[in-house]
């Protein structure tokens, strides 16, 4: 089972308090056996702020054997950054995983 945690706390290489995260989780009565997916792990600080990005707020899935695309609607890319034309789109940014839930090249 996939599940999306977008406000989950960020890992100490992105730059960020909250990115949200998406947890593989198998499906048995222990609450410890979901793993964080490995993906979107670091942050280019000259270019893109991931601080409240709520990373897995969309996920979806084609089902056994198919694609996953998981989103983060509140990711911003930075423009000018440093300078006083600063300015941010928050373009948002998804992923799509393979069934083994590596990035998809595609």
């Amino acid at each position: 089972m996939l599940i999306g945690a977008p406000t989950a706390r960020a890992l100490s290489n992105q730059g960020a308090n909250i990115t949200g995260v998406l947890y593989s989780c198998d499906i048995t009565t222990h609450p410890d056996d979901c793993t964080r997916v490995d993906f979107d792990n670091d942050v280019d600080v000259l270019v893109e702020n991931k601080e409240n990005q709520w990373m897995g707020v969309t996920v979806q899935s084609q089902g056994p054997g198919g694609k996953i695309v998981t989103c983060a609607h509140r990711y911003q890319r930075l423009l000018f950054p440093n300078t006083p034309q600063e300015a941010r789109d928050i373009t948002g940014r998804c992923y799509m995983l393979s069934q083994d839930l590596s990035i998809d090249s595609l």
